[in-house]
């Protein structure tokens, strides 16, 4: 339990943060889930919840030096009763938040005929990427991972599992 209280403290101050802005008729979308996870955290609350990791513990380490650079983390993943709750509209308004512009480039697009479809989006500086963006969209669940700040490629897979993201494993790419 110990090792959630970070992220449970954070979720609590997250009203708090100011974070990028997802498109109004995602954030609609809350009214007709039936699970709804929302986190929403600023640099000083990442800064805060990485002061719980343990320098001792190799994976950690690694997660709290990275989250210095981070600017903002924001999820938001909801999940319906039935299927294409959402409609293309929401999901065609969330990805060109990604695609017009902004430094953005999809590096990721997998497409399911069971409906199973993911996009991975970099927005690089230099080495080093400056923002990640996943959306997920299945029948019954779609799910947002926005990442803002500095962050090495080989970095991205040890942010998942931390401060509410899912655990980005080779395997996880579907």
């Amino acid at each position: 339990m110990m090792r959630f209280l970070p992220i449970l403290m954070a979720a609590a101050a997250a009203a708090f943060a100011q974070a990028p802005t997802l498109p109004p008729e995602i954030e609609r979308l809350s009214k007709d889930a039936r699970e709804t996870v929302t986190v929403t955290m600023d640099a000083k609350l990442l800064q805060f919840a990485a002061a719980f990791l343990s320098e001792r513990n190799p994976e950690e380490a690694r997660v709290k030096k990275m989250v210095a650079g981070l600017k903002n983390v924001v999820v938001r993943s909801f999940e319906f009763d039935r299927d294409q709750t959402y409609g293309a509209a929401e999901l065609n308004a969330l990805r060109s938040q990604y695609s017009t512009g902004g430094g953005w480039q999809k590096a990721v697009e997998v497409r399911s005929k069971l409906g199973e479809n993911t996009d991975v989006y970099f927005r690089p500086q230099g080495q080093e990427l400056n923002g990640l963006a996943v959306v997920v969209a299945e029948p019954r669940e779609l799910t947002v991972v926005y990442v803002e700040g500095a962050i090495k490629p080989e970095e991205v897979a040890d942010l998942g599992g931390h401060f509410g993201l899912p655990r980005f494993g080779r395997r996880s790419w579907r």
